[in-house]
């Protein structure tokens, strides 16, 4: 909640920061260097509008000759039929004839290499009328970028920067809030056997920080058979052995019994079977100094009347 808490209050500086510099002109050296990004893009656009001139009169040409070259293609053509009118009549030769259709194929390939080059020529152009309106752009921008760093934000773009100014002082306070109110508290005092999280990581509401125990009573959890079950109450005092130690003797009080019991048989049809259920039995040690959270502890039984 801290880390937010102090999160939030530096978008709250930088909202601050947006607010000023929206009724703020920028400093002279800025607005130069504007002027001339602008400069250097209506010089590319006037460069462009001549690339366009040159695009447009070299179009002009080429389709120009392609014309030429058609209306000479169609000649050839008039006149290749005509000979071959003649030569089906025998009134002129096969070279004759082969003559008018070489210079029909060369016609035909020369209006189709003018026609294409046409095509391309045009396809050019529309190309640098695309680049053209994308520079067009980029000087509209700019030109009303250098009205913003000249004069600061308008009117509308000025109330909205205060108003998101005021939006992020509200989750800052928010967040302070919030830092207060969720502390992380212990319900009762011991000694911190684990620790959860560290220093700066996320901590979810109501996710536990510290694990700790009561140095002066633990429980221990031990599983007794359904048979044994009637020696046992809930109150009921018990000696325990420290496994490492056996001169360390310990005495329990159970707290409380399972209802259930743990590695039941998937089906319990025959009295053996009966035998192998246990139950989970809590029981409260009065500890000592010696002994420490997870060392074992045995009992016998046979002891309890």
């Amino acid at each position: 909640a801290v880390l937010l808490q102090e999160k939030a209050e530096l978008a709250d500086q930088i909202a601050k920061e947006n607010v000023g510099k929206s009724v703020s002109p920028v400093r002279d050296e800025e607005l130069n260097i504007q002027q001339n990004n602008i400069s250097q893009l209506t010089s590319q656009r006037a460069a462009m509008n001549s690339t366009i001139n040159g695009a447009q009169a070299a179009f002009e040409q080429s389709l120009s000759r392609s014309q030429a070259l058609k209306a000479a293609y169609e000649l050839q053509q008039s006149n290749y039929d005509n000979i071959l009118a003649l030569y089906n009549t025998g009134a002129v030769s096969k070279q004759d004839l082969d003559n008018a259709n070489l210079a029909l194929v060369n016609g035909k390939s020369a209006y189709d290499s003018a026609l294409l080059q046409s095509t391309k020529a045009q396809n050019d152009i529309n190309g640098l009328y695309d680049q053209r309106k994308a520079l067009d752009a980029q000087i509209g921008a700019a030109d009303e970028q250098l009205k913003a760093m000249s004069g600061g934000y308008d009117e509308p773009d000025q109330r909205i920067t205060a108003l998101s100014s005021e939006m992020v002082a509200l989750d800052a306070e928010l967040a302070k809030i919030n830092a207060d109110k969720y502390d992380i508290q212990a319900r009762n005092g011991g000694v911190v056997e684990s620790i959860n999280y560290a220093k700066g990581e996320y901590v979810s509401m109501g996710a536990p920080v510290l694990s700790l125990y009561d140095p002066e009573s633990m429980l221990v959890k031990i599983y007794i058979h359904e048979k044994d079950l009637l020696r046992v109450s809930l109150g009921t005092e018990m000696e325990f052995i420290l496994e490492a130690n056996d001169q360390i003797k310990l005495s329990g009080t159970v707290k409380s019994i399972a209802t259930e019991a743990m590695f039941t048989p998937i089906n319990v049809v025959m009295s053996e079977d009966r035998e192998r259920l246990v139950y989970q039995v809590e029981v409260e040690l009065q500890m000592t100094e010696e002994v420490k959270p997870g060392m074992l502890v045995s009992t016998d039984f046979g002891k309890l009347e």
